[in-house]
């Protein structure tokens, strides 16, 4: 009959509305739970990132002290290789000038002797200012090792290079080291 065919129906529909309602709802709660994942794992991204920002700039302060001599300040000799390598480059391909100078204090072992090592290192420290006050911003200097300091003149010629040598041995030449109550005569 008519009726017991629409009432199958009826149920029919009924059964598919609420397998539908129920399908809507296990949907719902998996969308919840993968936005919840997706928050969780966000923050673990953020998390990381800010663990990685932070090593990256504790490496770079390493990388950077790495390449400083602990003493004078000025870097070191393993700065001085990257540099130089990077000038000698530069001077291949574009055959620009390059000079290096090279700085010996003169009889530094007997500053040490006689005055002691903190002496001599407050004299190197002092040189290292005097150094640095003779240099154009993109020269480097570097302290080599010991009582040897290197100095880099990217575009710069002989003649401008005999000059700057010059005026550093000069400079140091009449500068009076004083260390406490001592006054040191340093040439170079």
């Amino acid at each position: 009959s008519i009726s017991s065919l629409k009432e199958l129906v009826d149920n029919e529909l009924k059964s598919l509305s609420q397998d539908f309602i129920a399908k809507e709802q296990l949907e719902r709660k998996d969308r919840e739970t993968l936005i919840a994942s997706f928050d969780e794992i966000n923050q673990r991204i953020g998390s990381l990132e800010g663990k990685l920002t932070k090593y990256k700039k504790r490496l770079n302060e390493q990388r950077f002290k790495s390449l400083l001599d602990s003493l004078t300040k000025l870097p070191n000799r393993a700065a001085f290789d990257e540099r130089y390598n990077h000038e000698l480059h530069i001077f291949n391909v574009q055959a620009s000038d390059v000079t290096l100078v090279v700085i010996d204090v003169d009889h530094f072992k007997s500053i040490n002797d006689r005055f002691g090592h903190p002496t001599g290192d407050a004299v190197l420290k002092q040189l290292a200012v005097q150094l640095m006050a003779r240099m154009r911003k993109y020269d480097i200097i570097c302290r080599y090792g010991g009582e040897e300091f290197l100095i880099i003149l990217p575009d710069c010629n002989i003649e401008r290079a005999q000059h700057v040598a010059e005026k550093i041995r000069s400079t140091v030449h009449n500068h009076t080291f004083v260390v406490g109550i001592e006054k040191i005569a340093v040439t170079v």
